[in-house]
């Protein structure tokens, strides 16, 4: 992406889907260590290959967290850029944008104001989890893509 582009910030990361996925992971590590303790002999070197592999796989995921950078998608003259671990860029050009879909976090009843934006192309789907305020951010979305395609018409 050049420097000398525009670029508006459109979705920030969610500290509150941070924090939740942190608290869960940590809670289920709890709860393998309580049953690695509560095996009986013979399946105990079964249950601590289990739990120290799904111990490891929660904090990979825990730092994979923590690495996402603060701005999630930004919004340039031509497209959208999607930002990733260890600032990869994904540009996704407006004219390739053929709906852009909100799924909001919740846990039975309730619904978080945190979520994930899926942007649909004609030939794929990119899922951005972690975003916060998922509704503002897809409405300023489709609002932006809706300007740069009458823009475009009127041209």
């Amino acid at each position: 992406m050049d420097n000398n582009k525009k670029i508006i910030p459109i979705a920030q990361k969610s500290k509150g889907y941070i924090f939740l996925m942190i608290f869960a992971e940590v809670l289920f590590i709890s709860g393998f260590v309580v049953l690695r303790f509560m095996s009986d002999g013979t399946m105990e070197k079964f249950v601590q290959a289990v739990c120290l592999l799904l111990g490891l796989g929660f904090l990979i995921h825990i730092i994979y967290l923590l690495l996402l950078p603060n701005d999630l998608i930004c919004a340039t003259e031509k497209g959208f850029v999607v930002k990733t671990v260890g600032n990869q860029e994904l540009d996704i050009p407006f004219d390739q944008i053929i709906e852009v879909i909100q799924k909001n976090s919740q846990a039975r009843s309730f619904q978080y104001p945190f979520g994930s934006i899926i942007i649909v192309t004609s030939d794929t789907r990119i899922r951005i989890r972690g975003i916060s305020g998922v509704d503002k951010v897809k409405s300023k979305m489709v609002e932006i893509i809706a300007t740069y395609k009458a823009k475009n018409a009127s041209e």
